[in-house]
């Protein structure tokens, strides 16, 4: 479900924000060749940035990572 767009000034990007079975996905586009999305564009193509989870112990969480071996 199409929740929006947001304007984000600050960091030259537009916002779309996506509602998938209780999943947000957030789509960023550049609104300035000098923002920090436009230069990683440039550099490395369109695609996945990154990815992040909620969790309810974070600190747990870092530490099972670090001790399964996640860099």
């Amino acid at each position: 479900t199409f929740e929006g767009v947001e304007v984000v000034a600050d960091q030259k990007v537009k916002v779309a924000f996506f509602n998938m079975g209780g999943v947000r996905l957030e789509l960023l586009e550049p609104t300035d060749p000098t923002s920090t999305v436009a230069g990683f564009i440039e550099k490395r193509g369109e695609g996945l940035h990154h990815v992040a989870y909620t969790v309810d112990d974070l600190q747990g969480r870092l530490d099972a990572l670090k001790a399964g071996g996640v860099k």
